[in-house]
C-alpha cells in the first residue's frame, strides 16, 4: 500500500513513499532489536581479531612471494650455469632454490648435473654418477614417478631415460675399453 508521508523539509522529494520505508524506527526492547543485539556485540568485538587475521595473512602472503621469486631466480640461475657447463655452480643454485629437496623438478637437475659433469670420453666417474642416480631417486620419490622435463636443451627428458643413461655408465662391461667410445656424444 502506498502512503503520502508529509514533510516539513523543504528538500524533500513530493514522491510518493513506502510504507516502512525509511530508517527504522524500532524500541530498544522490541523483540526485534533484542535478537540482533548479541550478535552485533560479536561482531563489533570480532572486528579487531578480523582485522589481525587479515594483516597476518597479508604478511604471510608476501613471505610467500618472496619465497617463490627466490625460488625462480635461484632455479634459473642454475639453468644458466647447467647449460655453460658449469654443474657444480648448477647445484649450488639449484640447491638454493630448493633447499629442503622437495622440488621434483630440481632434484631432476641436480641429478642431470652429476651425469654431464661425471660423463668423459675415456671414462665415466662411478662417484658423480652414484651421486645423480641417488638424486634422481629422490626426485622420482617426489613427483610419484617419472619426472619429465620440458626443456627443448635437454636430450634427456625423463628421469626414466637419464636413469639409463647413469646406470650405463657405472656397469662395467667390455665397451668401456672400446676405442669407438671416443665418438660417443654426451647427452
Amino acid at each position: 500500500m502506498i502512503a503520502f508521508t508529509p514533510s516539513t523539509d523543504s528538500t524533500a522529494s513530493t514522491r510518493p513513499a513506502l510504507r516502512g520505508a525509511g530508517p527504522s524506527r524500532r524500541s530498544p526492547g522490541s523483540p526485534q532489536s533484542l535478537a540482533t543485539e548479541p550478535r552485533n556485540r560479536r561482531l563489533a568485538a570480532e572486528r579487531p581479531n578480523i582485522e589481525k587475521e587479515i594483516e597476518a595473512t597479508l604478511a604471510e602472503a608476501s613471505k610467500v612471494q618472496a619465497a617463490t621469486d627466490r625460488y625462480f631466480k635461484a632455479f634459473e640461475a642454475g639453468k644458466r650455469h647447467f647449460f655453460d657447463d658449469r654443474f657444480r655452480e648448477a647445484r649450488i643454485a639449484f640447491e638454493r632454490a630448493d633447499p629442503a629437496a622437495r622440488d621434483a623438478r630440481t632434484r631432476f637437475y641436480v641429478a642431470y648435473s652429476f651425469y654431464r659433469e661425471g660423463w668423459g670420453r675415456f671414462y665415466h666417474d662411478d662417484r658423480l654418477y652414484e651421486q645423480g642416480l641417488a638424486a634422481l631417486q629422490r626426485a622420482t620419490e617426489l613427483a610419484g614417478g617419472v619426472v619429465h622435463a620440458d626443456d627443448d636443451r635437454l636430450l634427456l627428458r625423463t628421469s626414466d631415460e637419464l636413469r639409463a643413461e647413469l646406470e650405463r655408465g657405472i656397469l662395467r662391461d667390455a665397451s668401456d675399453v672400446d676405442p669407438r667410445r671416443v665418438f660417443d656424444r654426451r647427452k
